[in-house]
């Protein structure tokens, strides 16, 4: 008599993280004896790391604990963590920043009650007053300390002064900083101003977001693509995706069409992309999202029914009928647009290139056949590839 155990097929098991929870390393700040005098490192003690951080839970308090257990940290001390780049300091309403493979440095916590006596002496509207005088642009400097001061302070949110209450004053400089209206430019200014917009578009505040799209159109952020400071750049991108999801439907859709503008298209090509920059896993997190806003935009027309009148309408056209050899390939062309599985998106195309390039088309008819199967072949990679973006 045998035994045998029966044969089960085990389901495969996805290993991938879910979307919010994100895994990096964490370091020791070689100075924070510096900042807090009563935090000794031990000898022996880890400098790094690994971590996992799960930003839906939005809970930064439990990070720095699991941060102070690992790397053996004395506890009873306040500590913070700090971002890479920009310098700032870890908060829930910066949580969504972290990525996949990012490095923090945690040190000592900023002195809460130091900010506190700041907003009770008032002292955060000389900050403000500071911004409001145009003087200040002629040092690059003091103008950089004080935007990274009135960024630490509201990122703090003490007494209930953070991003969604922060001053109009506040939004107008930036908005100047970063619109090319500055009568100067710093990159370390330019830098801390694009992540400070991103906070306040992304604040609570539902006056402070109107007040940043109204000030921030994105088309303006497009020159800091062509910025030789690829940190700049990533920053830039990011506002455009922020300023994208924060816009109503009429204004994505112009912000979509600044998007598959020609200079854009430049400044990501020729300077985004250059030197093999198309493998930094930062730069395709941001362009991802834009190349799919820009197929949904140029497909959005695929399979729509095509209507007679629109066909005779390009058809009509001097440059297209010039084009063609006779009225009989005229009528191909019209039956080729009624039945092709694009639908109206053949018409939009057609209609584009004859605008663009007229010269070309009699060459394009010539070949009409391909030209329509190219077409179909482009609008399927185009989706493959948004579907391998996500």
């Amino acid at each position: 008599m045998s035994f045998h155990t029966p044969v089960k097929a085990l389901n495969p098991v996805d290993t991938k993280l879910p979307d919010h929870v994100v895994k990096g390393a964490v370091i020791v700040d070689d100075r924070i004896h510096q900042w807090n005098p009563s935090v000794v490192l031990e000898a022996n003690g880890p400098m790094s790391a690994f971590i996992v951080i799960d930003k839906k839970s939005g809970d930064v308090d439990e990070v720095v604990k699991r941060v102070v257990v690992d790397l053996k940290l004395p506890s009873g001390e306040d500590y913070g963590l700090i971002f890479e780049e920009p310098k700032c300091f870890l908060t829930p309403s910066n949580l969504s920043r972290v990525t996949h493979g990012f490095m923090l440095t945690v040190t000592a916590a900023p002195d809460r009650c130091f900010v506190s006596c700041f907003y009770k002496l008032s002292n955060i509207g000389l900050l403000y007053d500071l911004l409001a005088d145009d003087r200040i642009e002629s040092s690059q400097s003091c103008l950089s300390l004080c935007l990274s001061s009135l960024r630490s302070i509201l990122q703090l949110e003490v007494d209930g002064i953070g991003w969604s209450s922060a001053s109009p004053v506040l939004v107008s400089k930036l908005a100047t900083l970063v619109t090319g209206r500055a009568k100067r430019e710093d990159s370390n200014v330019v830098l801390i101003a694009l992540d400070m917009i991103e906070q306040l578009l992304n604040s609570d505040s539902e006056i402070i977001r109107e007040l940043v799209l109204a000030e921030v159109p994105a088309q303006s952020l497009i020159r800091h693509l062509e910025k030789s400071d690829e940190r700049v750049a990533l920053a830039a991108l990011s506002l455009m995706n922020a300023l994208h999801e924060k816009s109503d439907a009429p204004s994505r859709e112009q912000i979509v069409k600044h998007f598959a503008s020609v200079p854009f298209h430049t400044a990501i090509r020729g300077s985004v992309l250059r030197e093999g920059r198309s493998r930094d896993a930062a730069l395709l997190n941001q362009l991802a999202p834009l190349q799919r806003l820009l197929i949904e935009e140029r497909t959005k027309s695929l399979g729509e029914p095509v209507i007679e009148s629109d066909v005779e309408a390009l058809l009509s056209r001097d440059a297209i009928r010039s084009s063609a050899k006779d009225d009989a390939q005229l009528g191909e062309w019209s039956d080729q647009l009624l039945t092709t599985p694009l639908g109206k998106l053949a018409i939009d195309t057609f209609t584009k290139y004859a605008d663009q390039h007229s010269e070309d088309l009699r060459i394009v008819s010539d070949s009409y056949l391909f030209f329509f199967y190219y077409l179909h072949c482009s609008i399927s990679c185009k989706r493959h590839m948004s579907d391998c973006a996500d």
